[in-house]
């Protein structure tokens, strides 16, 4: 068992992962969703026929949002791995 941490909630940085594949019609909505707990997003865009990175990159203006672009599709636990990769 961990002993309790001194560390607060404001000490946390909570990154969140979204692999994307056709997802310009719901994107924009999940993107509003997150708050200001998380402090950073990254956008997976998983070599989208639909670009959904660049929809993400053309109609947001949030700093906390960065993409990532495949060129070749890896699924979704690919687009995942990408991410936490990243994230680390």
């Amino acid at each position: 068992m961990n002993p309790p941490s001194n560390r607060s909630a404001s000490d946390l940085t909570v990154i969140a992962v979204v692999p994307c594949y056709r997802e310009t019609s719901h994107i924009l909505g999940v993107l509003k969703k997150f708050d200001e707990t998380i402090s950073h997003i990254l956008i997976v865009d998983d070599a989208c026929p639909d670009k959904t990175g660049d929809m993400v990159r053309n109609q947001t203006n949030d700093p906390r949002i960065e993409i990532i672009v495949h060129e070749a599709n890896q699924g979704v636990g690919g687009a995942t791995l990408t991410g936490y990769r990243r994230a680390l």
